[in-house]
């Protein structure tokens, strides 16, 4: 892996992810819109195809890099590039990204997805698992915390 980029470096980085999404988009909206009897076969072949392509430019870069490039890109896209790097790189982006990118990417997994990403941090360091764990904890309580006021207040 690379060290993290100047910001040169991470602007080409961001315009190369983006290239590629719009790109796959296109794509997929042209095999979308032709007819032919093969037309679920080849859509999902092409869908495969530039999602193994994101996942394989993606995974080279330093996970600062991909922890940058999911601040900036539009939330779809970043669940999308989320998933492709989770089950290997999960926990290292995670403690790059900001408090509210993490707290949306872990808000999205099931308790064994985040589970499996946290196993991935290193465990040399038991601060920076526990800030990702106090995270996880703080809002899952703090949204049943809501619901539980907005159910009893509804109810009244």
């Amino acid at each position: 892996m690379e060290a993290p980029k100047s910001q040169e470096k991470l602007n080409e980085n961001i315009a190369l992810v983006r290239g590629l999404l719009e790109k796959q988009r296109l794509v997929e909206t042209v095999v979308h819109s032709r007819d032919s009897r093969k037309h679920d076969l080849v859509e999902s072949l092409v869908h495969r195809q530039h999602l193994a392509e994101l996942q394989t430019k993606v995974g080279r870069l330093h996970a600062a890099d991909i922890a940058h490039i999911l601040e900036v890109l539009p939330s779809d896209d970043r669940s999308l590039i989320w998933k492709l790097m989770a089950d290997t790189r999960g926990g290292d982006i995670l403690l790059e990204v900001s408090d509210a990118v993490r707290g949306q990417l872990i808000d999205a997994m099931s308790s064994d997805e985040l589970l499996a990403v946290l196993q991935q941090i290193d465990g040399d360091d038991p601060a920076l698992g526990s800030s990702i764990i106090l995270t996880a904890a703080t809002d899952s309580l703090g949204f049943f915390i809501f619901l539980s006021l907005a159910t009893v207040f509804l109810l009244h």
